[in-house]
């Protein structure tokens, strides 16, 4: 099989596994209501930046301009305490209910060092969230329990598709407020 030149990546809060099954667990009713397909557990993440089909030579850099950021941002608590669902695209999503400035901060650096490397930031706003269900028909629910995350790092993880279900292999993790 021929090596491919582009792979499709983006930058993510990839959650260990208690704060995984604490999601899943505290999300299980409202994804059975849902009336959509749930997103497989090792599939759970946070998107910061979505950087499309970024061609091999480009990793390196994007790697380097990961490591600063990361070197620059300290640790932060995240608590997840809501469920919403957008009816357009058809996600059930769990999310953070009020703002938080520590992600939107981690965020902010990411695309501006990324501005560096030629990537231009999304025009929609950022909206933390993390997708629960795809094809979902309704978002009535709750989490049963809020699911506290101590952010300390974020990953770059390259989406397979062309699968039944897409998968994702993290191909780079960077500890904050840890140079190099």
């Amino acid at each position: 099989m021929a090596q491919r030149d582009s792979r499709r990546l983006f930058f993510a809060l990839w959650p260990g596994a208690k704060v995984r099954d604490a999601l899943f667990a505290a999300s299980r009713a409202a994804v059975a209501d849902c009336g959509g397909k749930p997103v497989p557990l090792e599939n759970l993440h946070l998107t910061l930046a979505f950087l499309h089909s970024v061609k091999n030579e480009r990793v390196a850099g994007i790697q380097e301009a990961a490591a600063e950021v990361a070197s620059r941002t300290a640790a932060f608590p995240l608590l997840v305490d809501g469920i919403g669902f957008w009816p357009r695209s058809q996600i059930l999503y769990a999310g953070a209910a009020q703002p938080h400035d520590e992600l939107d901060l981690l965020v902010h650096r990411l695309w501006q060092r990324l501005g560096r490397c030629g990537f231009t930031p999304e025009r929609r706003v950022f909206r933390p969230h993390v997708t629960l269900a795809r094809k979902a028909a309704s978002g009535n629910g709750t989490l049963s329990a809020p699911v506290a995350w101590e952010v300390n790092g974020f990953s770059l993880v390259e989406s397979i598709t062309g699968q039944r279900v897409a998968t994702y292999q993290v191909i780079g993790s960077w500890r904050l407020g840890v140079a190099g």
